[in-house]
Parts: C-alpha cells; structure tokens; sequence
C-alpha cells in the first residue's frame, strides 16, 4: 500500500512540477518578450540568436563604414565639381584678357585671374569632418608641416619664392603641395578594397601643383610685363605673348578634363557603395526578421497558455487536495 501511494504521490509531484514550470515559462515570455533567455531554455536557439547577432552587429559595423566613406566620396566630388566650376571662371577671364580689344583691362583681368586662383587655393585646403579633402593620408594640420617660405600648415599654399623670380614673375609667386599621393581605402568585400579619397595629382596634375601654375603663369603673363613692370592702359600683348596665352588656355582646359574625369570616377564609387549600403542593410532587415522569429515571443499565445497553464495549475492542486490522504488516521482505516 506505502509503495502504491508513494508511486501516485510522486508522479502527482512531478505532473504539478510540470504545470508550474509550464506556467513560469508563460509568465517569463510574457515579462521579457523572449522565447529563451538562458542556455538551459534551449541550447540550440540560444546558439542560433547569438550568430544572427553577431551577423547583424558585424552588418552594422561595416555599414556605418560604408556609409562615412560614401558621404566623404559625396563630399569630395561636391568638392571637386566647385573646383570644376572656379576652373572654368579662370578660363573665361583668360578668354577675354585674350582679345585684343581687351588691351587695356589686362592689369584688371590679371587682378581677376589671381582672385580665382586663391578661390581655388582655398577649395583645395577645404576639410570635412576635422579632415583635408585632397592631402593624401595627411589629412590634419598636426601631419603637415611648413618648410622654407610656407607659412602655415595647410596642404596648398600660394608662395612668394625668390628662387622663382623670373620674366613675367617678378614677386616669384608660386604653390606649395605639403600632403602626400597615398590611397584612403575601404574593404568591400573579403577580396577587394575601393579608394574613397582622390589622389591630388589624379585631379590637380603633375605634382598636385599643374593646374594652379597654369593659372600663376597667366596671372603673370597678363598683369606684368617681360621685364617685371605691371602693365599699363597702353601695354597691350605682343603676338607672341598672345600665342602663349592661348597655349595656356588650352593646357587649362586639359586640365579642366583631368578634374572632370576625376568626378567622373568618383560618381562611379558613389553608385557603387550606395549599392553596397543598401545590400547591407536589406540583408540586416531579413536578418533581423529571422531573429525576431526565433527570439521575440507571441505576446498572445504566451498570454493563452499562461492561462490554460494556471488553470490546470489550480486544477490539479484541487485534485491532489482531495484525492491525496492528508492526515495519520487515513492510514490506519
């Protein structure tokens, strides 16, 4: 009889122990919102929500890089258009310093031409984001250092160097580069890199310094004369200083290719990683999607089966009340 009682006590026990874990788990799902919040819920889920999170964190790192390094390419070729665009004024001036009926304006187009030239100075030392836009990897005032007769610490500066004085330059007027021609690279995949900076000499030519000695070669041909003096009313160009002026206005205008083809890639790596980011953060949505399904608890049905567990809880204690011997002298009868 002791061993029979003992047998019903015990799987009654066990059914109860059931119903109350049963009734945990409902409540736990529905106070955190998760279907399993330790290794011993289930093993095997609790393996799986930690790689799609780590999946999807590893997304999200990669994405934000992406995304810094298209908004700096956005602002590079932004940049770059600008200094398309100031080029394209220079030429012009040189168009009308050109014509002879503009003989006696020279020393004002040569003001002109030198004003554009230290506006296009200034977009070259442009920054974003505490960084130079076009210096290479050295992209902070700290990494740049003026030598000789520099005089500040910006990647190009307008000199007056003695050593270049010469006919039509006779203050010695001249640009400095101080960055570097080094790549800014970000990973795109496992196998492959994308530049995201433009190398100086890409967009400026030779020496990062062509295009602006150009223009420094036009101011002084226009505004002096050979031997140093500035040009009055009256000293109009001779036809060789014509023809020269007209060779520079062509090697502007190569040099206006050079920054176009420059914008040209640039735009390429935009589409590119705006392809990427969008890649990236449609496989996060599906990731995190799969995760919801495997972590996030149905609020409803956590709700139903607390219910149909506290019923059979109560059910069963009620059972066990009556059925279970509760004192000595059931024993004994």
């Amino acid at each position: 009889m002791r061993v029979t009682l003992n047998s019903a006590i015990s799987t009654y026990l066990l059914n109860l122990n059931e119903l109350r874990s049963n009734q945990e788990r409902a409540q736990q799902e529905l106070t955190t919102g998760l279907k399993v919040t330790s290794p011993t819920d289930d093993p095997r889920l609790i393996n799986e929500i930690k790689r799609l999170k780590s999946t999807i964190g590893r997304n999200e790192e990669y994405s934000k890089n992406l995304y810094n390094a298209l908004t700096d390419t956005e602002v590079i070729e932004d940049t770059l258009a600008n200094f398309a665009d100031t080029l394209n004024q220079a030429r012009n001036i040189m168009y009308d310093a050109a014509n002879p009926t503009h003989g006696d304006k020279l020393s004002t187009l040569g003001e002109n031409i030198r004003l554009v030239l230290e506006d296009m100075v200034k977009i070259a030392n442009s920054e974003y984001d505490g960084r130079y836009t076009f210096s290479g990897t050295l992209t902070t005032r700290s990494s740049i250092q003026p030598t000789g007769v520099e005089t500040n610490q910006l990647p190009f500066e307008l000199v007056e160097d003695p050593d270049a004085v010469g006919d039509y330059n006779a203050n010695g007027l001249s640009i400095r580069y101080k960055g570097n021609f080094e790549a800014r690279n970000v990973t795109t995949s496992s196998t492959t890199n994308e530049r995201v900076n433009t190398i100086p000499s890409d967009a400026f030519g030779t020496g990062a310094t062509e295009v602006f000695e150009q223009l420094i070669d036009a101011y002084n041909l226009v505004t002096y004369n050979a031997d140093g003096s500035v040009r009055s009313q009256t000293d109009n160009l001779t036809d060789t200083e014509t023809e020269t002026l007209h060779g520079l206005i062509s090697d502007v205008s190569g040099s206006m290719d050079t920054v176009n083809s420059e914008i040209g890639r640039l735009g390429g790596v935009v589409v590119r990683m705006s392809t990427l980011v969008e890649q990236v953060n449609f496989e996060n949505t599906k990731l995190r999607e799969l995760l919801s399904l495997r972590e996030d608890a149905d609020v409803v049905e956590s709700a139903m089966d607390l219910k149909k567990s506290e019923t059979a809880l109560n059910a069963a204690l009620q059972t066990g009340a009556s059925v279970i011997p509760q004192s000595l002298l059931d024993f004994i009868r």
